[in-house]
């Protein structure tokens, strides 16, 4: 059940009304006050504040209205503005001369109806004066057009309890002490004796309200005997969980990240230990986008012995090795024969070192593929295998741009009979290029 909800009656700490052809006279101690215009072309605006200290701290606002009773009206169709007054200004001293300054239009009134109550929602400024993010200087009431004879009198704070504008607040409290919903530090122990098990599950609810964080931890003691399932059923609550094991002891756990709808979930996995053995798949449906990062770290005098493999043919991705030259690495693409696989290996090296690697492609003499080598210092081979029973078409294309000598050697180490052709061509620049 929800929180009992409380409700604030908050009678104005001043009210007062200003009119046009009195400029420097004062109405603040009258029983009405007016808003329009008259027959006679006088405009008329009145100010209103109320005091909201009392609302005790740390409660949530949930409705707040300002409610005036109407005593005479011919506004029926003319709506009154209600503007947030910007400046202090006192109940005895102000007059049309010297009305403060006032700035956003807040929300309208309609007081259509006389001899009864007109009432609006002003939640959001009474939010902000609790909050502190607006400064509460009360608020101004004008005709939003100044017609003719439409205007309307409402009561005064002088005019007794029943007539006198009110600021009507409700709020939940959840500091009050109800079953189920007090403040309430707690734990609970779920212990298992020896041959026995205990099965318990502990839910945590907060239905009645999504602003507030639930901070919570759950331990468990002894992780080799006792199966574990923790499940957060928020997609907005903030989450960590924190998997410790000794070196002697293997802990097989799973975690299972799900995001039904169309969101990104921003999740990050952290494993510290350089020993632990674990795996990560990510799945996603054909019409969604995850992007997702991996990254594998590891120290100078540490190997760390992973794999990432990616089972989707049309998955976009990218791996990067960082410190390559320290790090033995590997990378297969396997195509189907039905699919296409269209993928870019990059390898770069600094100037002083070397990078010892090969490129093999295999198991799919139909499988189009090229390799360019951009370095012109740097010393490669290309084997070209062939099979008996199979053609393998091949181009070996070298560009030389400078007339420096590049040394080549083609060797077929099978099959004299295979057809083969070397061809130069020169250029007017003096590059030539060889194509084999």
């Amino acid at each position: 059940m929800p929180p009992p909800k409380v409700e604030l009656n908050l009678s104005p700490v001043k009210d007062a009304f200003v009119r046009s052809n009195v400029p420097r006279l004062n109405y603040g101690e009258e029983q009405e006050m007016m808003v329009g215009r008259t027959m006679n072309g006088e405009d008329f605006n009145s100010l209103i504040q109320f005091d909201i200290r009392s609302i005790p701290a740390g409660v949530r606002l949930k409705k707040a209205r300002l409610m005036l009773y109407v005593e005479q009206t011919a506004m029926v169709g003319t709506p009154i503005g209600l503007y947030e007054i910007e400046a202090d200004w006192s109940e005895v001293g102000v007059t049309w001369a010297s009305t403060p300054v006032y700035g956003r239009r807040l929300t309208e009134l309609n007081a259509d109806v006389a001899k009864e109550h007109a009432e609006v929602d002003v939640l959001d400024i009474v939010k902000e004066w609790y909050n502190g993010t607006a400064i509460n200087m009360g608020i101004l009431l004008k005709a939003e057009q100044q017609l003719m004879d439409v205007y309307a009198r409402f009561g005064t704070r002088e005019r007794g309890d029943k007539y006198e504008p009110k600021l009507v607040i409700e709020y939940d409290d959840p500091k009050v002490a109800s079953p189920g919903f007090a403040e309430v530090i707690a734990h609970i122990v779920a212990r298992q004796n020896k041959d026995k098990e205990v099965k318990s599950t502990i839910t945590i609810k907060s239905t009645w309200d999504d602003s507030p964080p639930i901070t919570g931890h759950i331990r468990v003691l002894n992780p080799m005997m006792i199966e574990t399932f923790l499940t957060v059923r928020r997609d907005n609550m903030y989450s960590k969980i924190t998997v410790k094991r000794k070196d002697d002891k293997p802990l097989t756990t799973t975690i299972t990240v799900r995001s039904k709808d169309e969101s990104v979930l921003l999740t990050n996995l952290v494993v510290t230990r350089d020993f632990l053995t674990g795996f990560v798949t990510v799945r996603r449906a054909d019409e969604d986008e995850i992007p997702s990062v991996i990254t594998v770290r590891r120290l100078d005098d540490d190997d760390s012995v992973s794999s990432i493999t990616v089972s989707r043919p049309s998955l976009a991705g990218l791996v990067s090795v960082i410190a390559s030259s320290v790090i033995p690495s590997t990378i297969t693409v396997i195509g189907e024969q039905v699919s296409d696989v269209e993928s870019l290996l990059t390898v770069r090296r600094s100037d002083e070192r070397d990078i010892t690697s090969s490129i093999e492609v295999w198991s799919n003499s139909s499988l189009e593929s090229s390799i360019m080598v951009k370095s012109g210092y740097l010393a490669s081979s290309i084997t070209v295998p062939f099979k008996g029973n199979k053609d393998l078409k091949a181009t070996i294309r070298v560009n030389e741009r400078y007339h420096s000598d590049l040394t080549t050697t083609l060797e077929i180490i099978q099959g004299s009979s295979l057809p083969c052709s070397i061809t130069v061509e020169m250029y007017d620049d003096g590059s030539y290029v060889f194509i084999m």
